[in-house]
């Protein structure tokens, strides 16, 4: 069952006055906050388990990139990250990356070296600062086996913050493109390591531009251990936000 909650001024869509629900399926868990970028946000909650944290999964490529542009160890002009020569699964990882692809092909060990050059201790009191979930910060991977965790509800407001570095780092998210809206969005997709009855973790996190307003959205879905499927957490929240959104276009 679907909770709307709605808290300040109820804003409007281009073109229609009140959203419909997204479209969570049986044996998934979702929850999606859309906010308006204004000096009084309007915020608009659906679904459930929205307090609830998990690991950012790839979606912590956002604020690492804040926090690279922040601490001068990555430059908005360009970076090149030289390859390792580890063969991973996925060709795209196998090659020199920049700032772009790191993003665009979820460059994990991309993450890691930016990790690296920020050093844990100061990823941890800044992530400390942003009040980014728990800011836990563990061995390599932390933002996908944990200890790092984040709700929806802290994902859309650090989201909504107004930071030239963050809107920096927001820039190097791929876009797309529907009618009456310009997305620039993150997926993430990973395991759940403290919901037991959660096998997968999706994430699509970003922002949004109309001809007259900005939104930053964050939707997370939980997957049950029962429903088999072979498409990724992050895949499946991309899809229904995107589903979302043409469904408040017509």
């Amino acid at each position: 069952m679907f909770v709307s909650i709605i808290l300040s001024i109820f804003f409007r869509f281009p073109a229609l006055a009140k959203p419909v629900a997204p479209n969570f399926s049986a044996g998934e868990t979702g929850c999606l906050i859309f906010t308006t970028l204004l000096d009084k946000p309007s915020i608009t909650t659906f679904g459930d388990n929205c307090k609830v944290r998990t690991a950012p999964c790839s979606t912590f490529k956002v604020a690492l990139a804040e926090l690279g542009f922040k601490n001068e160890k990555l430059s908005p002009i360009g970076e090149s990250f030289k390859w390792d020569g580890i063969k991973r699964e996925r060709e795209a990882l196998n090659k020199d990356q920049d700032l772009l692809s790191w993003m665009k092909d979820s460059v994990v060990w991309v993450s890691s070296l930016v990790v690296d050059r920020i050093g844990r201790e100061k990823v941890h009191s800044d992530l400390m600062d942003l009040v980014y979930g728990n800011a836990s910060v563990g061995p390599n991977e932390f933002w996908i086996k944990g200890p790092l965790s984040i709700s929806v509800e802290e994902q859309a407001k650090y989201l909504s913050r107004n930071d030239e570095n963050l809107k920096r780092a927001i820039g190097l998210l791929p876009v797309e493109t529907l009618k009456k809206y310009t997305i620039s969005g993150k997926t993430g997709s990973c395991k759940s390591s403290n919901l037991a009855e959660a096998e997968r973790v999706g994430w699509y996190v970003g922002r949004v531009n109309t001809d007259k307003k900005e939104f930053a959205f964050a939707m997370r879905i939980l997957n049950q251990k029962s429903q088999k499927t072979d498409k990724p957490g992050g895949s499946r929240a991309k899809e229904l936000f995107l589903d979302w959104l043409r469904q408040n276009e017509q």
